[in-house]
């Protein structure tokens, strides 16, 4: 126990100053590493589609692994973002997103952030499926044109559940820092 307490006296940040500096470089180093993960996502999965659709044989089951690993960097992506999302609006807080507030819901903001999100979704898609596609069969056979249309499908598609989640998050945590401004009237 007695070590148990060194270890926290010495290994703790030396004033709340550097805490937050911490705080910060851990957040973006976490932001980017789901992005990358989202992208190798879109990729793998956008490769073991593509040797589908243009009829290239897969004996050594190639696909099949590309597409379990796929389904893990998923569900690794869905979990740490769920759960760091869940504990920030617990404590009252949403890191960095000052749309939580305002004291009623930025409804033309949200639709914008919304659709920028959606927009750079389908050119990730687009650039994945492409990048994927010249790399499994030679360029003048490629089909750009339908990896933009899946782009703009899923764009389409994630537009409402983009502005969806935006709107309960900051209902959560509307609620939450009414329950904290009762909690200090006491």
């Amino acid at each position: 126990m007695k070590l148990l307490a060194q270890f926290r006296d010495y290994f703790q940040p030396a004033d709340e100053r550097i805490e937050l500096e911490l705080n910060r470089t851990y957040a973006r180093i976490f932001n980017g590493m789901i992005m990358v993960l989202l992208v190798l996502g879109f990729y793998c999965l956008s490769f073991s589609q593509l040797l589908s659709v243009h009829n290239i044989p897969n004996s050594d089951g190639f696909s099949l692994q590309m597409l379990i690993i796929t389904q893990v960097i998923f569900l690794l992506v869905f979990i740490a973002s769920a759960v760091a999302s869940r504990k920030a609006v617990e404590l009252g807080t949403f890191v960095n997103l000052k749309i939580v507030n305002e004291e009623s819901f930025p409804a033309s903001f949200s639709s914008k952030f919304s659709a920028f999100s959606c927009v750079l979704v389908a050119i990730v898609l687009f650039l994945t499926r492409s990048i994927a596609e010249i790399q499994i069969v030679p360029i003048d056979q490629c089909f750009f044109y339908i990896n933009a249309i899946l782009g703009g499908g899923l764009a389409v598609f994630l537009f409402p559940l983009i502005y969806a989640g935006l709107y309960l998050t900051w209902k959560e945590a509307r609620a939450k820092a009414d329950e904290l401004a009762r909690e200090l009237e006491d």
